[in-house]
């Protein structure tokens, strides 16, 4: 049940250095980090067993450009969880919560009554 929900913070943290990464392959999150990592053979990040593992390994090793293209696009990704990308959405969301909590006509659909409790008069 946990690998349904385990975050990829790990994962991030070692993109964001420029590693690339091999990654569990039961965790959602990482699954879906490779996807986008590797969208056309995410599972060469994420092997199931030694044999699978050496494989990765040898091809993150041999194939011309991988492992930088690799550690480029873990950079760029990992900018999405950076707190700076993670408050700004935070801000953004809060705003638009606070634009809705104080004006009426954000909240209800035209012709809908409001409760007078709702919004100040």
């Amino acid at each position: 049940e946990c690998f349904r929900y385990k975050p990829s913070t790990r994962a991030v943290s070692a993109l964001s250095v420029g590693l690339p990464v091999l990654m569990h392959g039961r965790y959602n999150a990482h699954k879906e980090l490779a996807a986008i990592l590797h969208p056309k053979k995410p599972n060469i990040l994420l092997p199931t067993s030694v044999e699978r593992l050496i494989s990765s390994l040898k091809s993150l090793l041999t194939t011309p450009g991988l492992m930088t293209s690799l550690a480029q696009q873990g950079v760029d990704e990992a900018r999405r969880y950076s707190l700076t990308a993670i408050a700004s959405k935070y801000v953004k969301l809060l705003s638009k919560t606070t634009q809705l909590s104080t004006s009426p006509s954000g909240l209800y659909p035209q012709g809908v009554i409001r409760p007078r409790s709702s919004f100040p008069s």
